[in-house]
């Protein structure tokens, strides 16, 4: 699902102002990505909870009021003084960075919303099994980006940002569209009136309390993207740290999200011990593989190449996205292993200590890009290992957590 933002990227890089546009584009996506956390976890609120007609309905509602809520706050940061408050006063965006930032997020608006209903919908096809339509939405997604915002590049005279912002949220609508008609044939063959009925009703109070830990883990989680850019805003260069940045992101942050549906993964068919078995040794194996993947692409220059021809950056900036790929190299390992403890903590319904993990993680990841800024390092350099240490320790803490709790998960202390 990541992979519209490196055509966004490659468009950009190819129009006017290109290292000042991109540079935007990360703080129009930070921003955009955090006002969109309260829908992310849908999906594995909907994984685990949607059991009968019932839960269904209850589900529906409780979406549709998160999609509502998103979409007022967008709007409000969007066509308010408070967009000038965040990225002025509190990321320290360069005047001009955040001025063209704030173009896109206009032409953003509606997105956040409609990621929420897609998340929803996708919860129910993982919940029974029905995983492919999952993908080809994601494609469906990715074929629209490219078809609307390449022929605007060339045939228009609308602005980087423009396209790109606007591109986004038709891509994805159409995705979500595609996800809602599939999933109406799941919804009718598990989810009528009636069925699983004998399942204890789902109230609203539970399903929040279910739910208000994920957001508030996702919500810290989606802030580092601005906290990492408030850094690198203060580093020597900021335009040319936050574009170089940027562009490291569309290699580092599609191998770390293939790490993310493994949190589903495990809700889905975790057991027993046993199954938790084996789902561990699979999220070890994606995790070194991507891990391993990064370090080739590293080691053979294929990022300065994917950089430089398909991007189209400079050499300036492909040398420093260059150096955040290996200091984040290890990040989807660290991202799988925390997805399988996440995907049990969440099946067990534990999603305090996924909140409690994230928030050491972020408290973290502030305190090193602090140190960063303190001794002058490099912006590159500090926003990869502040990344790299808080994501260890994130693990560390949810770790901690699985193992306090081995019983539960029909464990015995030997196997763990």
């Amino acid at each position: 699902m990541s992979f519209d933002f490196p055509i966004a990227v490659a468009i950009i890089s190819r129009m006017a102002d290109p290292v000042a546009t991109t540079a935007a584009f990360l703080i129009m996506t930070s921003i955009a990505m955090w006002i969109e956390s309260p829908v992310i976890d849908l999906m594995a609120t909907t994984t685990t909870l949607a059991k009968n007609h019932q839960n269904h309905i209850q589900l529906q509602r409780f979406s549709l009021w998160i999609m509502a809520g998103v979409a007022s706050v967008h709007a409000l940061v969007a066509f308010t003084p408070i967009y000038n408050a965040i990225a002025l006063n509190l990321v320290h965006a360069p005047q001009e960075v955040a001025r063209i930032a704030h173009t896109g997020l206009v032409y953003m608006t509606p997105w956040a919303a409609i990621i929420g209903w897609r998340r929803h919908r996708q919860g129910i096809l993982i919940r029974y099994g029905n995983t492919r339509p999952v993908g080809i939405g994601t494609a469906i997604r990715v074929v629209v980006m490219a078809a609307y915002a390449i022929p605007l590049s060339h045939l228009s005279q609308w602005p980087g940002i423009v396209i790109a912002g606007s591109g986004l949220s038709i891509s994805v609508a159409a995705e979500s569209l595609f996800i809602y008609w599939v999933s109406a044939t799941t919804v009718a063959a598990h989810l009528l009136p009636g069925m699983g009925e004998n399942d204890a009703p789902l109230t609203m109070r539970k399903l929040i309390k279910f739910h208000s830990p994920l957001t508030a883990t996702t919500m810290l989680t989606l802030i580092t993207p601005l906290i990492i850019s408030l850094a690198l805003a203060k580093a020597e260069q900021p335009v040319l740290s936050l574009a170089a940045w940027q562009v490291a992101m569309n290699i580092l942050f599609p191998l770390r999200s293939s790490t993310f549906a493994l949190i589903e993964l495990v809700i889905t068919l975790y057991r027993d011990a046993a199954s938790a078995q084996i789902l561990r040794r699979f999220c070890l194996g994606v995790g070194v593989f991507l891990t391993t993947l990064t370090v080739i692409l590293w080691l053979t220059n294929v990022d300065l190449w994917f950089f430089r021809r398909m991007l189209g950056t400079t050499q300036e900036i492909a040398m420093l996205a260059h150096i955040a790929v290996i200091g984040c190299a290890i990040v989807p390992l660290l991202g799988a292993l925390q997805s399988f403890v996440r995907g049990l903590l969440t099946a067990h319904h534990l999603t305090a200590s996924r909140f409690a993990a994230t928030a050491v993680a972020f408290v973290t990841l502030a305190g090193m890009l602090a140190i960063g800024v303190g001794l002058a390092w490099a912006g590159i350099v500090s926003a990869a290992a502040a990344m790299t240490v808080s994501q260890a320790t994130e693990f560390g803490v949810l770790y901690y957590s699985f193992r306090s709790r081995l019983k539960d998960f029909g464990f015995v202390r030997q196997q763990a």
